[in-house]
């Protein structure tokens, strides 16, 4: 029998209070993994999950926050705190959060879903087709948001081109 360090096992009992639907508890556990295990960064990314999960969305931001601070070049940081900011109305600004995102990371998929989606907010149409394109080029078939993407990219290019 291996034992797995303190940090790891706090975070897959977050993990397993998350799927559980206990963001209360979720939260707690990642936040003494995080103690445990603070060189670990996606433990501190995994409690900001929570922390939005949980409704704490201005702690979720922070959270995210800290961990672009210690590494800019993680994109899947940046797609979390472009789709809290997106849940936050707070378009612009997840805008630049999800184009960091997919530059870093082109294959994320969910960022381009939500870059197209704040875009479309506001009224950068050309723009939102260009993310949703990016989405469609990274899912297959079988995808089963792709015929929703692709319904809205032929209804934004009817409002561009009447």
């Amino acid at each position: 029998v291996q034992l797995q360090p303190e940090g790891t096992t706090l975070g897959l009992l977050g993990q397993a209070y998350q799927a559980g639907g206990q963001m209360d508890r979720a939260v707690d556990a990642y936040q003494r993994a995080v103690a445990a295990a603070p060189e670990q960064p996606t433990l501190r990314h995994d409690l900001g999950l929570a922390r939005q999960a949980a409704g704490q969305l201005p702690l979720a931001e922070a959270t995210f926050r800290a961990v672009l601070a210690r590494d800019s070049t993680a994109a899947e940081t940046w797609s979390a705190l472009g789709g809290l900011l997106l849940q936050e109305m707070r378009y612009a600004d997840a805008v630049v959060a999800l184009e960091k995102a997919v530059r870093l990371r082109p294959d994320l998929r969910g960022a381009y879903l939500n870059l197209g989606t704040a875009l479309e907010a506001r009224g950068e149409w050309s723009a939102a087709i260009n993310a949703y394109s990016g989405y469609l080029r990274h899912t297959n078939e079988a995808d089963s948001l792709r015929k929703q993407v692709r319904v809205q990219v032929r209804e934004l290019r009817s409002r561009i081109r009447p």
